[in-house]
């Protein structure tokens, strides 16, 4: 009953489409709840009572509280959310895999971490909505976060909390070359954990997700980990006449608009790593690699990107691989004179479709 009166009153808006302060309140009596009450307790009091769904529930409630700046005191308030998801992340219980094959499981399967990951996946994810409210400034260093030490939960909300920031901050840009450099860092992410992930869940989400944020979807990630439906926190996000407000407005046409006008170099450099990962890379997934098909034809249109038609160089580096660990690092870098090859995706589709029988016929 509980979970559901957190999220209701997660869900409440007022007049200008702001979380009323009277709801940041009630939900810290929640949290204060939680590490004091006799309830969370058993009837002899020798042990307690695992409160890790309820703290987590509580995590997605305070991610989606947008709060008015015309509130008074309304950046204190939402630093002591930040606290609190602060000291939940560090009272995750994450157990490191005892094999290095655990991380092949899917998010279901790997019982280990369930309760760890679940409110690790919630606080990460509230880190970031208050992160994107207080100005853009990360708490956190997400990327840290994918690492296979975390589990497959977390990895995903990991990935998903660092696409929105980074797309956020492509709005907030006014440079192109900054706006380049961040949508690339996007890409090159996204590609590495497609590329280097043992888990085909977290392969598939993070292409799913990635297309979610370009269209400024609800994030989907911890009502993954905590087995709640997208439906649910989808209500009213659309509908304008809904009773329950939109918990903020969408910017999936401003991110549409970066991702098609941008032409800096690095985004070129970026782009076509992503065409040749879908079109020629034989490790690359059939969904995954029919999930990233999608995410071209929606932002593209079936047409040449803005950023490959203008640059008439393509930049190559010389990439080297670390004999101490698996990172990569760029040694050098140089600039070919010969002409790019334009990426046309109507003519490297019959490329893909070989690709993807040849994929059919080994499994």
């Amino acid at each position: 009953m509980r979970n559901v009166v957190c999220v209701a009153l997660s869900s409440i808006r007022a007049k200008d489409g702001y979380t009323p302060i009277e709801v940041v309140e009630t939900l810290l009596e929640f949290v204060e709840l939680v590490s004091s009450s006799d309830e969370m307790k058993s009837t002899d009091g020798s042990h307690r009572i695992d409160d890790t769904y309820f703290r987590s529930i509580l995590m997605l409630c305070f991610s989606r509280i947008r709060l008015s700046k015309e509130i008074k005191n309304a950046d204190w308030w939402l630093e002591k959310i930040l606290d609190v998801a602060d000291i939940y992340l560090e009272s995750a219980r994450l157990i490191p895999p005892e094999n290095k094959h655990i991380n092949t499981q899917t998010v279901s399967q790997n019982g280990e971490h369930v309760g760890g990951g679940m409110l690790c996946s919630a606080a990460l994810a509230c880190l970031s909505e208050i992160d994107n409210q207080v100005g853009g400034l990360w708490s956190r260093n997400y990327i840290s976060y994918i690492d296979e030490f975390y589990p497959p939960s977390v990895r995903i909300t990991a990935l998903e909390c660092y696409v929105r920031l980074s797309l956020s901050k492509c709005i907030t840009q006014s440079n192109e070359e900054g706006v380049g450099e961040h949508l690339a860092n996007i890409i090159n992410v996204t590609i590495l954990v497609l590329g280097r992930d043992r888990c085909i869940d977290v392969r598939k989400n993070a292409a799913l997700n990635l297309l979610h944020c370009i269209q400024d979807k609800p994030p989907r990630s911890v009502a993954l980990s905590l087995s709640l439906s997208e439906v649910l926190l989808s209500v009213g996000w659309d509908d304008e006449n809904a009773l329950t407000l939109p918990t903020r407005r969408r910017y999936q046409r401003e991110y549409l608009t970066s991702l098609r006008g941008c032409s800096s170099s690095k985004y070129c450099e970026a782009l076509k790593k992503l065409w040749d990962f879908v079109t020629f890379d034989p490790s690359c997934d059939q969904s995954v690699r029919v999930l990233l098909m999608n995410i071209w034809s929606y932002v593209f249109d079936h047409s040449v990107p803005k950023a490959l038609q203008k640059h008439g160089n393509v930049v190559t580096c010389k990439v080297t691989r670390s004999e101490k660990n698996e990172h990569f690092y760029i040694k050098e870098s140089m600039v070919s004179e010969q002409p790019i090859k334009v990426v046309d995706p109507i003519s490297n589709l019959r490329n893909l479709d070989q690709l993807m029988r040849y994929q059919d016929f080994l499994s």
